[in-house]
């Protein structure tokens, strides 16, 4: 096991607030100060979130590649702000996931964690069968890049049951939506 730092934990820092239960932080950071400080905790992997490294030229694919090498860092690449599968209710959402596994594989990060959407108005047997059709889609497409994607329900790994899509435990987020972990 290696020990390693979600970046949305610093998501406050780049102005991403979520209304009425958090306030803009003292302190604002650009990507570079978030590694930077992440690295300063001697860590082993970090989750770098797509909105915070959207966009990168070459020369910043270049220069963060360098500094994982240098520092030994394993990169897991997540893909779920501004844009997620919004519960297969997003027809854009595979062309912009499919952007992201193109970055996230220049980046050498060889696993994705996803986000499938928030939780579901209606029952979870009919969320998942709008769901599950464009997370096969995704996965198939993830394949292509060798991209293992991650994300934390269960019931779709056992839906999809292939070795590019597997579970990210994140107990924090069971925590935060009062879900028993």
């Amino acid at each position: 096991m290696k020990i390693a730092i979600d970046g949305y934990c610093c998501h406050r820092h780049f102005g991403e607030i979520y209304p009425n239960s958090e306030t803009e932080p003292a302190l604002k950071l650009n990507f570079w100060q978030c590694l930077e400080q992440a690295i300063d905790f001697d860590i082993e992997g970090i989750s770098i979130e797509s909105f915070m490294f959207s966009h990168p030229q070459a020369q910043d694919v270049e220069r963060l590649k360098t500094i994982l090498k240098q520092h030994q860092i394993e990169l897991v690449s997540a893909w779920k702000y501004p844009c997620d599968f919004e519960s297969g209710k997003n027809l854009n959402a595979l062309d912009v996931f499919k952007k992201h596994v193109s970055s996230a594989q220049k980046l050498g990060a060889k696993v994705m964690r996803i986000c499938a959407g928030g939780r579901p108005q209606d029952s979870w047997q009919t969320h998942k069968s709008i769901l599950l059709a464009l997370i096969e889609q995704a996965t198939d497409f993830a394949i292509q890049y060798n991209i293992i994607m991650a994300n934390e329900i269960v019931d779709l790994v056992k839906c999809i049951n292939h070795e590019h899509f597997g579970i990210c435990l994140d107990t924090a987020h069971n925590l935060r939506m009062l879900e028993d972990p």
